[in-house]
């Protein structure tokens, strides 16, 4: 994310596999930016030895989130891998939401194609019902940001 190709303030999408590291790469985002942050938390050991440093909560993040831009949207993918029955394919599920909230310029198809190509053989019919399973979670909650 970081680097010459993405300058402060200019980025596009953000994509959020863990709750707090929206806020590490909020510097590229503006008005226009659309995020997707998965709720899963990573609490770091720091938080743990020095009781001072404190993990922000969901709603802390929203708020500083939503004070840059109105595009937010949170998904429980852990919850929802897990519901799968692989908690590995929440990234999987992240791209299907991606894809479908429209703001790729790429075919759903073409993604879905890749996915197969670099997943192992074994688990290609999981990670494909990850991103569709992506795809339908994305009708019903983007409709509620509409």
């Amino acid at each position: 994310m970081e680097g010459p190709l993405i300058p402060a303030g200019d980025a596009d999408i953000i994509l959020s596999f863990e709750l707090a590291e929206s806020i590490r790469y909020s510097q590229f985002a503006s008005s226009k930016t659309h995020f997707f942050i998965s709720t899963n938390q990573i609490i770091p050991s720091t938080v743990y030895q020095d009781r001072k440093e404190k993990y922000p909560s969901l709603e802390e993040i929203y708020d500083n989130i939503n004070s840059i831009t109105k595009h937010v949207y949170f998904v429980d993918t852990n919850k929802i891998a897990s519901d799968l029955g692989d908690i590995r394919i929440a990234n999987v599920i992240m791209l299907g939401i991606l894809m479908e909230s429209g703001t790729v310029p790429l075919r759903s198809e073409s993604v879905e194609q890749a996915i197969l190509k670099f997943v192992p053989k074994k688990t290609q019919e999981l990670n494909q019902k990850a991103f569709h399973t992506g795809i339908e979670r994305a009708n019903i909650f983007l409709e509620e940001f509409v």
